[in-house]
C-alpha cells in the first residue's frame, strides 16, 4: 500500500509538479533580470545600474533560501524541501558568470573590466553558497526519507 502511494506520488511529481516548479524557478530568475533591466532603462547612472544588478543577485539568493528553509514541509508531509528552484538559481548564476567571462564590447565600454570581474566573481560565489546550503538539506531529506523507521500501530479486535 505504501509502495503504491510512493509510486503514485512519484508519477504525480514528475508529470505535474516538477514542470510547474521548474517554470516557477525560471519566472523568479526572469523577475530579477527584468527588474535590473527596468532600472537600467530608467537611469543612466552607472552606480545605480550596478546596484540594481547586485540587488537582483541578492533577490535570487533570498529566493533560494526561502525554498530551502522556509518552505520545508510540516511533520508527516510526503514532500521535502524544494531543490528545483535553487538548482535553477544556481544554473542562472553560472550562466551569468559565464556570460560575464565573455563580456560583450558594449558591456566593456559601459563598465570597467574590474567591475565586470567583480560581478562575475560574485555570481560564482553566490552559486557556491546556494550549493553549500543545498548539501545539508539534501542529506537531511535523504536521511529522513530513507533511514527513518515507520511505526505502524495495530488495532485490537
Amino acid at each position: 500500500n505504501r509502495n503504491n502511494e510512493s509510486w503514485s506520488y512519484t508519477i504525480e511529481y514528475w508529470l505535474f509538479r516538477f514542470p510547474f516548479i521548474l517554470h516557477c524557478g525560471w519566472m523568479i530568475v526572469m523577475t530579477a533580470v527584468h527588474f535590473s533591466l527596468l532600472i537600467r532603462d530608467l537611469t543612466s547612472h552607472k552606480a545605480t545600474q550596478l546596484a540594481s544588478d547586485m540587488t537582483a543577485l541578492a533577490f535570487l539568493l533570498t529566493a533560494a533560501c526561502i525554498c530551502l528553509y522556509i518552505s520545508s514541509p510540516k511533520s508527516g508531509s510526503t514532500t521535502g524541501p524544494d531543490f528545483v528552484i535553487p538548482c535553477v538559481i544556481v544554473w542562472a548564476y553560472i550562466g551569468i558568470a559565464y556570460r560575464l567571462q565573455h563580456a560583450s564590447l558594449e558591456l566593456q565600454e559601459e563598465f570597467d573590466i574590474s567591475t565586470i570581474h567583480a560581478v562575475q566573481q560574485a555570481c560564482w560565489l553566490l552559486a557556491g553558497a546556494v550549493v553549500c546550503m543545498m548539501c545539508p538539506r539534501i542529506v537531511i531529506w535523504a536521511c529522513h526519507n530513507y533511514f527513518t523507521i515507520d511505526v505502524v500501530e495495530f488495532q485490537d479486535g
